[in-house]
């Protein structure tokens, strides 16, 4: 295994470690069944279009049909291959976990998003080793970079590489288990549960889900109530909106904060990075 750090032992996995690992190769299948059926979507999406143009009188010349088969042999060929990534992937990892020690470094990974911009994430490494932490720790990897740290993670073996990029040509992985007295994942279980981060995302999943509900449906009764239909009323109707997602959210944070203080007096109110340290 090509690391350019040290690996200066390896110790057995903890019960707790365990369960997380078993969740995130559980994550990792969902993906793979994911592709599959995205394969077959496409698939089906392709071999659709020469049938609907069938049950149509439409007389095509040379360049209508070249166009037609290239619109249909396209998305085929695609599905088959997105199936087979999803089908042939593979998921495995190391029986032990590795303790290294190196310098972290953090590299900028470019990701699209609307409008044809791009957008930067970072991924944390020690030597070629892809470091994946627990929920809320880049908060604590990002002040870390180019300083010499100490890791417990466990290998992760994905083959074929989810990551068809060169950039990830010589690359491993790992799950972050432990980092110095910052990150202790089997104390943070152990302490806290390990639904913790279960938890910690439903709640915040919850809150949002319910304050865009609520927003849109203002909107909704606005632009009904007023017969609003130019364009500037609606964007102003709109904004409203967003601004009123943004004050529901932070209220029900604030009340539900306050409320579990109120019925159980003896309650800590964490941070995820709090919670990391176990």
């Amino acid at each position: 295994m090509r690391v350019h750090a040290a690996i200066i032992g390896e110790r057995l996995m903890t019960g707790h470690e365990c369960h997380y690992a078993k969740k995130v190769v559980a994550m990792h299948r969902y993906i793979f069944w994911f592709l599959m059926l995205t394969g077959v979507l496409t698939f089906c999406m392709g071999l659709g279009l020469p049938i609907a143009f069938s049950m149509d009188t439409l007389t095509l010349d040379v360049a209508g049909f070249l166009l037609l088969a290239f619109l249909t042999l396209g998305p085929m060929a695609g599905g088959i291959w997105i199936f087979w990534l999803g089908y042939k992937r593979r998921v495995c990892f190391s029986p032990r976990v590795s303790i290294i020690r190196g310098i972290m470094t953090i590299r900028k990974k470019p990701v699209p998003s609307g409008a044809g911009s791009i957008n930067y994430v970072n991924e944390y490494y020690v030597g070629n080793v892809l470091l994946h932490g627990p929920p809320g720790s880049s908060v604590i990897l990002d002040r870390l970079h180019g300083k010499f740290i100490e890791v417990h993670a466990l290998f992760m073996h994905v083959y074929p590489s989810i990551n068809l990029s060169k950039r990830y040509k010589g690359i491993d992985e790992a799950l972050l288990f432990n980092l110095n007295d910052q990150i202790n994942l089997d104390a943070a279980f152990q302490k806290y549960g390990r639904s913790v981060f279960k938890r910690e995302a439903g709640r915040s999943g919850l809150f949002i889900t319910l304050s865009m509900f609520f927003s849109i449906a203002f909107a909704c009764y606005i632009v009904a109530k007023l017969g609003v239909n130019d364009f500037w009323p609606l964007m102003v109707v709109i904004l409203a909106a967003v601004i009123l997602i943004c004050v529901l959210h932070m209220a029900l944070e604030y009340g539900y904060k306050h409320l579990r203080k109120l019925l159980d007096p003896d309650c800590l109110d964490l941070t995820l990075e709090e919670i990391l340290k176990g």
